[in-house]
């Protein structure tokens, strides 16, 4: 139930650095969230190859911006 209500609350969210939400939903005992595919690998790819400073600060500023 939780995972349903908190992907529900962020597919409210629109933001150019939050990946979009198409879907949320529950068949038989499995939920899903079905969001948009973002090319590049994950973040925690990006943190284990290293980052410059300046990459890293980037990166810092886009989720401070997503966040606020």
């Amino acid at each position: 139930k939780r995972f349903l209500r908190e992907g529900r609350t962020l597919a409210k969210i629109s933001h150019k650095n939050v990946c979009g939400i198409y879907d949320i939903a529950k068949v038989g005992n499995l939920a899903y969230i079905a969001m948009e595919y973002l090319e590049g690998g994950t973040l925690v790819d990006q943190l284990r190859g290293g980052m410059a400073a300046g990459e890293a600060i980037a990166v810092v500023v886009q989720v401070g911006a997503a966040l606020a």
